[in-house]
This record gives C-alpha cells, sequence and structure tokens, in this order.
C-alpha cells in the first residue's frame, strides 16, 4: 500500500495511459512519463522522464547540452557502446553520460525497457536510482527539487488508486510522500541550478 501526506497533491502517472513515441531519430520506441514544463516537447524541455523499449542494434538519439540517465529494467541489462568503448550496465543501475556522446544499444539479445532521465545542464542537475522498499518509507522533494517515482515491482497503492508496474508519482518542490509496501521503485530527482 502506497499512502501519502503532502501539501501539495502527488500526480498520479499511469503506464497504461502512455502512448509509444518513435525516437527522434527513429531507432526505437520511448513512452514519455512526464516532461516539464508540461507543454514542452523533445527538443525544449527542462528535464523528461521516458520508458525506451531496445529491441535490437540501435543508435541513441542525440541532445546536446543534456545530462542523461539511463537504467535498464530487463533481466540481461543493456549494453552500449559510447564513443566507441562498450560498457555493460546491470539491471536496474543507472549510468549517466552526455547528451551530444555517440551512444549505440549493442549486443542484444533480448528486447528490454530502461528508464531514460533527462535534464537540461543549463537548468539543474538529477539523479536516478533504483531502492527496495519495505513497510513505510518517506520520501520528500525539497524545495527546488522535482522527484518521479516509478515502480518497478511489488505492491502499492495510493490512497485508492492501485499502482501496478511502470506506474508513477509525481511529486512537486517542498511536497513529501510516505511510501508504505514492498517492492522496488525507480527515483528520479531534478534539483534546479
Amino acid at each position: 500500500m502506497l499512502c501519502f501526506m503532502t501539501t501539495t497533491p502527488p500526480r498520479v502517472l499511469l503506464a497504461s495511459e502512455r502512448a509509444s513515441q518513435p525516437w527522434p531519430d527513429g531507432g526505437g520506441m520511448t513512452k514519455q512519463v512526464v516532461i516539464y514544463p508540461a507543454v514542452a516537447d523533445t527538443s525544449n524541455f527542462d528535464w523528461r522522464v521516458s520508458i525506451a523499449t531496445v529491441d535490437g542494434e540501435s543508435k541513441f538519439s542525440s541532445y546536446p547540452g543534456v545530462t542523461r540517465w539511463l537504467m535498464p529494467l530487463g533481466a540481461d541489462g543493456l549494453s552500449l557502446r559510447i564513443e566507441g568503448e562498450v560498457l555493460y550496465l546491470p539491471a536496474r543501475e543507472a549510468f549517466a553520460f552526455g547528451g551530444e556522446a555517440s551512444v549505440n544499444a549493442t549486443r542484444i539479445k533480448n528486447p528490454s525497457l530502461d528508464v531514460n532521465l533527462m535534464v537540461r545542464t543549463t537548468y539543474g542537475r538529477g539523479s536516478l536510482l533504483a531502492l527496495v522498499l519495505h513497510d513505510e518509507t518517506a520520501i520528500a522533494a525539497a524545495p527546488a527539487e522535482f522527484v518521479v517515482i516509478l515502480v518497478l515491482d511489488g505492491q502499492f497503492s495510493l490512497d485508492d488508486t492501485e499502482l501496478t508496474e511502470l506506474d508513477a508519482v509525481a511529486l512537486e518542490p517542498g511536497s513529501d510522500a510516505v511510501l508504505v509496501g514492498d517492492g522496488v521503485i525507480a527515483i528520479a530527482r531534478i534539483t534546479m541550478a
């Protein structure tokens, strides 16, 4: 069960309401979890959280001036060729790299999902981390920070709303939440410069 105590209500972002979109360069598909500001698109956001499907060798889209964090969700992890060097990323471990870097998914055996956090460097900084939760856990967004919580597995709810795999909750700056339940979440924190 997931319970919240906050002055600014959290936003529930259901996985079932996300539409698939092609990557800007057409090399894969993505589902946007949340973008800021809300009227932005993939060319002018301050920050963005999305879930991409990698089902074969593919080149990542270029995002100059953006820092990217990538967290593979599939059990096989993900191998990337970054500026010519091959790097293996284990499942649920995040890796940060510059959005202008030449990055290719490589050695793909099975289709994989990955969580992506992108933050424009002129806006601020970010972090992406997987956490195992048991019982009750308090999560707070600092006054200059947004927090996005993504359910990876487990049993959670928000008031009367049941949250299933890949559903998300967004916290505005200065708000907090108390998560009650057992499972794994990914938590993205975006801090304004």
